[in-house]
């Protein structure tokens, strides 16, 4: 008896692991999607991180030169 019910229970996981297998490789390609897809968010995010640092620093160096320009400049 000990045996049967061993081996009803082996085939009922057999039979729950064969219908969960496609739920389970779906599941496991949508992470590695979504893995991919915060790479490259993650990526447009630093380069436009880097883009607002640039931009800064060029208005402040232009801001300068127009401080240094006018108080070059001769008063009239």
């Amino acid at each position: 008896m000990c045996f049967q019910w061993i081996g009803a229970s082996y085939q009922l996981f057999i039979e729950r692991f064969n219908d969960a297998r496609p739920n389970a490789f779906t599941s496991i390609n949508s992470i590695i999607q979504v893995e991919a897809d915060s790479k490259l968010i993650a990526e447009k995010f630093r380069n436009t991180d880097d883009q607002d640092v640039t931009m800064i620093e060029d208005a402040m160096c232009v801001q300068r030169k127009q401080n240094l320009m006018i108080k070059n400049q001769p008063e009239i």
